[in-house]
């Protein structure tokens, strides 16, 4: 079964998740594949129960586990039977070796997990530093999929002016930025062919690095040539390998881009065959990346109607990245979301979305600013009446969310002088400065 199968397989179905939550420990990180294959003997014991001689030798056995084999059939207790990188053997049977034996009784064996939304492709071209992927491993990742929320690590206009800002936002990762040495999909992938990788890497090509690499962060409309050149470069990654493209909306320069632009990319990526991954304009009732409309529809519908609206209007296929819900008063309208997503799929799209087990999330600390403000970046910030616009628009906006400063800490704040703040909360911070 090919990787671009299985994706899709675990990317329509809801339930995998839940059956993997119930099914415990993973051992295996290799494809299964069912039956028994030659160089073994198939026989009945004296209690009626078919045995499996092993005739291999040097075989290893995963015995007597849950085998919950992804395909979405019943999990049955049985062996895995490996000789070197092969499975030879899934079966209920009793297997006989004189290889290694590891008892899997009260655990699973399960092919290796698809992690559908990472960032990856910036983590895996950086050598010697095997601590970044492990923790995927240690949960039985084996394949990731990358190059999400706009920002993926290839697919720039060669010799860009803007390569600094692609590459600052790499800032942090071992003291410093990653040196990116290729510009197309094809040059980053055979970059990562010459080393060492630990996964399998499922990539998209994300549209704000590709904006970024043609007209920086200009919060203006794109003029007809630059769009020409930017839908030219996602289709040419597209072609290269990139499985889809990924947009972030919340992000600059993803945030500035208009409706029309997006339909544009969603188009193009309907005519390869491809999927179309979003970070959204919003995950909350308010945001700063919508006009505040007293009584008006909650933003975070708004940004999933905007969605569904391309969708239609493309036929793309579309992955709502990481649909969850920020603020106590958002809690409330995840059944319409679910609701919206639900009735377009009777419709006919092909819309699905992943999401996440935990109380938080991790994101840029500009997710938090609205769009005017990310638009006048960076004279704004010596703006009295500006930044006093954004105080109050800020307050107000935590205020009616049920979300304040003493929910967002700071993981690094990559700056010199503030570093020393890392791990600490917004509102614990603004104590220690006098603010």
């Amino acid at each position: 079964m090919s990787t671009e199968k299985i994706l899709g397989k675990i990317l329509t179905r809801r339930g995998f998740v839940r059956l993997m939550a119930k099914a415990g420990a993973i051992l295996s990180t290799l494809p299964l594949l069912r039956g028994i294959a030659r160089g073994s003997v198939e026989k009945k014991s004296h209690t009626g129960r078919a045995t499996v001689i092993d005739r291999w030798g040097g075989a290893m056995l995963l015995k007597n586990g849950l085998i919950v084999d992804g395909t979405g059939k019943k999990g049955f207790v049985g062996s895995v039977l490996i000789k070197g990188d092969k499975i030879v053997a899934v079966t209920p049977a009793e297997v006989k070796t004189a290889g290694k034996v590891i008892d899997c009784t009260n655990k699973v064996i399960a092919p290796g997990f698809i992690d559908a939304h990472s960032h990856a492709d910036w983590h895996l071209p950086i050598v010697g530093h095997p601590e970044l992927m492990s923790p995927f491993t240690a949960q039985g990742v084996t394949t990731v999929v990358a190059g999400n929320c706009g920002y993926a690590a290839a697919g720039f206009r060669k010799n860009s002016p803007y390569m600094k800002l692609i590459s600052d936002r790499t800032l942090g990762l071992f003291q410093g930025p990653i040196k990116i040495n290729w510009s197309t999909m094809e040059e980053y992938f055979t970059t990562l062919r010459k080393q060492w990788i630990s996964h399998n890497l499922v990539d998209n090509v994300g549209h704000g690095m590709t904006r970024t690499s043609i007209r920086g962060f200009d919060p203006t409309p794109m003029r007809s040539a630059e769009m020409r050149e930017m839908l030219a470069l996602l289709g040419e990654a597209m072609d290269q390998g990139a499985r889809g493209v990924s947009l972030g909306l919340q992000y600059e320069p993803g945030v500035f881009a208009t409706k029309e632009e997006l339909t544009q990319v969603a188009s193009l990526v309907k005519k390869k065959d491809k999927i179309l991954a979003v970070h959204m304009k919003a995950y909350s009732a308010l945001s700063g990346t919508y006009p505040l409309k007293p009584f008006g529809e909650a933003h975070n519908l708004l940004a999933i109607r905007d969605m569904l609206d391309i969708a239609r209007q493309t036929g793309v296929r579309l992955q709502l990245s990481h649909l969850i819900f920020v603020g106590t008063k958002t809690w409330g309208n995840y059944e319409k979301a679910l609701a919206m997503i639900d009735e377009a799929i009777r419709q006919g799209l092909d819309v699905k979305f992943d999401t996440y087990s935990y109380h938080c999330g991790a994101s840029h600390i500009n997710v938090f600013l609205p769009e005017w403000f990310l638009a006048g970046v960076p004279g704004i910030y010596n703006d009295k009446t500006a930044m006093l616009k954004l105080r109050l628009e800020a307050k107000a906006i935590l205020w009616l969310l049920g979300f304040g400063f003493e929910d967002i800490q700071i993981t690094y704040a990559n700056h010199p002088e503030l570093n020393k703040y890392n791990g600490m909360f917004l509102r614990d911070i603004a104590k220690e400065r006098g603010l």
